[in-house]
């Protein structure tokens, strides 16, 4: 597994640095709070550097992803992002991320640190006599989340251009629109993130970007997501192509998606309690009155409302809708977000 970047050159001073689902991480450059405010006050990047970027290449790779994921490779064009998995055969969601294609016989994968090896392992476990072959490409790429990037700054047109024939990969986050995430050649990383910082980018922490993830309704897999839940349990629609041919797990998704809707979803929530606050564990059952309506899975304090956090929870259908607030604990209530901010 990589080391971050910004740790492993040390680029700028670090508040925390911490342990996060096996991966050592910037968790907090400057604290939770002014990491939160400086995002809100203008431009950022997060360093995910340690994130696996796994290439697909070879005559068949087209075919094979195409069979094997959820992602409808036929219409992907060269250099788009989409969001998508692979799946069991009961459909639940084995690994997560983002595939791009970046020429017509190569296709690259994205997922968080914590999946990159069991990536690895699942796409050789099925691959057996097509034309293909599976990189670990962490070593040489390296992710960079971009908050609230608008265009190229001239001091990063300049750090651009000195990069010759390499190039800056850029796209917007499908879930948060004042996230974009960035592909940069590893050995260039350095130069570019100190470019960010001089041209006005704060270094934000993972905890904040986890706050916004959570807030926005991705999952992780490993923490809100095991391979036993349902892609769709999950509430992740946005992953899977329809009509697209089939892939494993393909039966499960369209019976779900043709005939009814799963028992229960992961749902964004928001959690208020007086203050201080004190955040519950996780998982957490979550009652109303007698009944088990749902469970907690991740939560996160809201850096800029002491009375507020954010969290991911399974609620079952009949609660979906609900506007009534669930205790949690004698100090903590929930409720469920509206699922269309």
């Amino acid at each position: 597994m990589q080391t971050p970047l910004t740790i492993e050159n040390q680029l700028f001073p670090i508040h925390s640095i911490q342990e996060f689902h096996g991966s050592v991480v910037p968790f907090e450059v400057k604290s939770y709070t002014e990491d939160y405010f400086l995002s809100q006050k203008g431009r950022g990047f997060f360093d995910l550097s340690d994130w696996g970027i796994i290439e697909v290449s070879g005559p068949d790779a087209k075919d094979y992803l195409q069979r094997m994921t959820t992602v409808n490779f036929k219409s992907l064009p060269a250099d788009s992002v989409a969001s998508g998995a692979f799946l069991s055969g009961r459909g639940g969601v084995v690994v997560l991320g983002y595939f791009r294609k970046s020429n017509e016989d190569s296709y690259l994968f994205y997922v968080s640190p914590n999946q990159t090896q069991k990536a690895i392992e699942h796409i050789e476990k099925f691959h057996f006599q097509e034309k293909l072959e599976v990189k670990d490409r962490t070593e040489e790429l390296a992710l960079l989340g971009l908050w609230n990037w608008k265009d190229v700054s001239e001091s990063m047109k300049v750090q651009t251009a000195k990069m010759g024939e390499s190039r800056l990969i850029v796209w917007r986050d499908q879930r948060r629109d004042n996230l974009f995430w960035c592909e940069v050649p590893r050995n260039q990383g350095r130069e570019l993130l100190l470019a960010l910082s001089s041209s006005g980018f704060a270094f934000l922490g993972m905890h904040l970007f986890h706050f916004f993830r959570v807030e926005s309704g991705l999952p992780w897999v490993g923490w809100e997501v095991a391979d036993t839940d349902l892609v769709l349990e999950a509430n992740l629609e946005d992953a899977v192509a329809r009509n697209k041919g089939c892939y494993p797990g393909q039966e499960v998704v369209e019976r779900i998606f043709t005939y009814g809707q799963v028992n229960r979803k992961l749902l964004r929530t928001e959690l208020f309690s007086e203050s201080p606050f004190v955040l519950p564990n996780t998982p957490t059952d979550l009652n109303w009155g007698d009944q088990v309506v749902g469970q907690l899975m991740s939560v996160l304090a809201d850096p800029g409302n002491a009375g507020r956090a954010v969290g991911l929870a399974y609620i079952k259908k009949p609660y979906w809708t609900s506007k009534e607030f669930i205790r949690v604990n004698p100090s903590v209530e929930l409720k469920i977000m509206n699922q269309q901010d």
